[in-house]
């Protein structure tokens, strides 16, 4: 995230400061005024990379639904320019950069959660769920594992560890969250 702030954000935001100058004004930058304005787009940038975490938490804890989410996208991208405004700086272009990328992250998360829905909707179905952990098997023996699951009426996923993790948690399997640790699949069945 810091990464963005040097290389993206502050040099567009200096480069506007510096071109709105009057002629035969020298800018000389105070270094309390610049480490507040520095903070602040630290501090409004950090809230914004929370967004796809926030939207995938309200989905798996039923709050809402990424449906829902997605039908607001016009009022959420209001939003994001209003967050942008108040978070940001006098000035359009680090108020559309931060909107843009919460736009972006908001979009991210229900991406994500749309990905976790489905598993787990498959796992709360399921009679039975085996958690594998598959370090040393190779591509080969991986993809044999999971030809022979498939033949025999099982899926076979390997899945994000955060994201099972979540989609466990309102099913009568989420006690088995703390297994996925390491490279992990996951197989269940009816």
């Amino acid at each position: 995230a810091s990464d963005v702030y040097k290389r993206q954000v502050f040099p567009l935001v200096f480069t506007f400061f510096t071109s709105v100058a009057p002629d035969g004004i020298e800018i000389m930058t105070d270094i309390n005024r610049y480490l507040d304005f520095v903070l602040k787009l630290f501090f409004a940038f950090g809230i914004a990379f929370e967004i796809p975490i926030v939207a995938i938490i309200l989905i798996v804890t039923g709050v809402t639904t990424a449906e829902n989410l997605a039908s607001k996208r016009p009022f959420i991208l209001v939003g994001c320019f209003v967050i942008g405004m108040l978070l940001t700086p006098p000035d359009v272009i680090s108020q559309s950069l931060l909107a843009i990328r919460m736009f972006f992250l908001f979009e991210l998360g229900i991406f994500l959660a749309r990905r976790m829905e489905p598993i787990k909707d498959e796992i709360d179905t399921s009679s039975a769920v085996i958690v594998a952990h598959y370090s040393g098997l190779t591509v080969d023996q991986s993809e044999q594992l999971r030809s022979e699951m498939r033949n025999n009426g099982a899926k076979f996923k390997v899945t994000k560890n955060r994201l099972t993790k979540l989609a466990l948690e309102k099913t009568q399997f989420k006690a088995l969250a703390d297994l996925f640790t390491g490279p992990t699949a996951i197989a269940y069945s009816d």
